[in-house]
């Protein structure tokens, strides 16, 4: 509901969740099905049925993993991923440490509905101040029965080293990453996203104590805020 902050908090519930314009939810556990409204965000490892919305999805405990049967991002739901290291290992699941922020998504149709420009997914790259062309990052969504590359190419992909801003492109349209989707066995099957510099880029790492309190609003960049979907 609106105003509500969840901090490391156990959630269950067989009906719908609905995070309103104001509302940060944060928390573990299994529910039905999540609405994310405009100005709401959803963070931690809830998993549930089908996520929605036209708010922003923070996954993760930094970093972390989040499970649900299918996602419908039509009313623009945007994303802010989390990238803190090399050849993640998710086994087992759920890891006791993991590296990068995942999605995963286990139903047949994994997206209801596919990305376009107006979805926001807002990539950090932490604790590192580099990344040389040609480093291969893994991470961020996964499909368990079907390759998804077509329902998230036609997203918005801004790219940050720590908290510097290094570029936006359309999918891998773009001078600074190429995305893709790979085979994973990590959870058994599937594809995850793969992204892999096209050159170098350096940045600044904010102090950990900074990082806790911009955590997850900076990705939200205050543009939700602002109502610029209203």
């Amino acid at each position: 509901s609106s105003g509500t902050l969840i901090v490391d908090g156990n959630i269950a519930s067989s009906s719908g969740v609905t995070i309103e314009e104001g509302a940060l939810l944060k928390g573990s556990g299994t529910v039905s099905d999540v609405t994310v409204e405009l100005g709401g965000i959803l963070a931690g490892t809830l998993s549930g049925n089908i996520l929605s919305g036209a708010g922003l999805v923070a996954p993760g405990n930094s970093p972390g993993i989040t499970v649900w049967s299918q996602v419908d991002p039509l009313l623009e739901l945007d994303w802010e991923l989390e990238f803190t290291g090399l050849n993640p290992d998710y086994n087992p699941i759920p890891p006791a440490d993991c590296v990068n922020d995942v999605v995963r998504i286990t139903g047949a149709v994994p997206f209801l509905n596919p990305m376009t420009a107006a979805n926001e997914i807002n990539i950090y790259f932490r604790n590192m101040k580099e990344i040389a062309a040609g480093t291969v990052f893994t991470g961020g969504f996964h499909a368990d029965l079907s390759d998804f590359y077509s329902d998230i190419s036609g997203a918005l992909f801004n790219y940050y080293l720590g908290s510097s801003y290094i570029g936006s492109s359309i999918g891998s349209a773009g001078e600074w990453f190429t995305v893709a989707t790979v085979d994973d066995v990590a959870f058994g099957s599937g594809k995850i996203m793969q992204f892999t510099a096209l050159g170098d880029y350096s940045g600044d790492v904010p102090e950990p104590s900074t990082l806790l309190l911009l955590l997850p609003f900076i990705g939200f960049g205050l543009k939700k805020w602002r109502g610029k979907k209203a």
